[in-house]
């Protein structure tokens, strides 16, 4: 065989053991028509402004109701944080439900932790990879009974002073800064 028809036929092969990148779909901006567009337009910002004046609302609530009862931390803490467990699910629940309205449906599968969590304590670490999934875990957490209030978040210390970094500061959470020890 000479050198030529070597090269033919490694390029043959090469060019057959390769694979072929897949067609992307189209993005549905182009299946959709004119006033689909104009509603989609529409929509979004309005679902932001929803979002954010919830967040802003709850925060003005959760506070509204924990200052009558901030004195009870010292002289009754069960029934403090009683309280103020009910009010971090309930936050957890608004946050959660932002995934619902977006159009995501979470299903779980696999073993349920609620068991462990009812009698002992439970150290179960997540390690969610955006800030996208954080309303995917509070949603979770919604169906996990008590494991829901007694949840302690660790953050970058950047969320600090958010209105949920402010409401976690009071339920206890961590506040961390990366890449230091």
């Amino acid at each position: 065989m000479d050198e030529n028809s070597q090269k033919k036929w490694n390029l043959q092969i090469t060019a057959a053991t390769t694979p072929r990148r897949k067609e992307k779909p189209p993005p549905p901006w182009v299946n959709m028509n004119w006033f689909e567009r104009i509603l989609f337009c529409i929509k979004v910002p309005v679902r932001a402004v929803w979002c954010t004046s919830n967040i802003a609302m709850f925060f003005l609530v959760y506070f509204g109701f924990m200052l009558p009862v901030v004195w009870f931390k010292t002289i009754w803490p069960r029934l403090y944080w009683a309280y103020e467990g009910k009010l971090y699910r309930w936050l957890q629940a608004f946050i959660g439900y932002w995934g619902y309205t977006a159009g995501y449906d979470v299903v779980e599968y696999g073993d349920d932790v609620k068991q462990y969590g009812e009698e002992e304590r439970v150290l179960m670490m997540i390690n969610h990879q955006s800030t996208a999934d954080v309303p995917v875990l509070m949603t979770i957490l919604q169906s996990k009974g008590v494991a829901c209030r007694k949840t302690l978040w660790l953050m970058d210390i950047m969320f600090r002073w958010t209105p949920f970094g402010i409401i976690g500061h009071n339920h206890g959470d961590y506040f961390i800064m990366q890449g230091k020890a």
